[in-house]
């Protein structure tokens, strides 16, 4: 499915795969984050062709709102919760900012921890 938005000129369609990879940008630019978490099939899909946001989780429903879920590894000796709310803060940020999508939800699942 596509968030899809008419303008003047015609129709704008963004699909999943902008959103999750905008939310795997923001989500890595922030202190503390090893990786984008996932299951195996996902971590094989990053390995074999260097995408890493096949382990977030991106729901459009009827209303055009956007759920995000993105299941994260944080490096040992951060503060979880205050990771999660920067991520939470920089992935808003970065889709007010690319595109017009209503944020619905960002949920983070902290799947590990690692020494970095």
């Amino acid at each position: 499915m596509k968030d899809t938005t008419k303008n003047d000129f015609g129709i704008v369609k963004i699909h999943k795969k902008v959103i999750s990879s905008i939310a795997s940008i923001a989500t890595k630019e922030v202190d503390g984050v090893i990786r984008i978490g996932g299951n195996l099939k996902s971590r094989i899909f990053e390995i074999l062709r260097k995408d890493d946001y096949f382990g977030i989780d991106v729901e459009i429903d009827k209303n055009n709102e956007v759920k995000i879920t993105i299941p994260v590894v944080i490096k040992y000796g951060f503060n979880l919760p205050q990771v999660a709310g920067q991520i939470q803060d920089n992935v808003r940020k970065a889709m007010e900012r690319m595109t017009d999508l209503s944020l619905k939800e960002i949920n983070i699942e902290v799947q590990k921890i690692e020494r970095g």
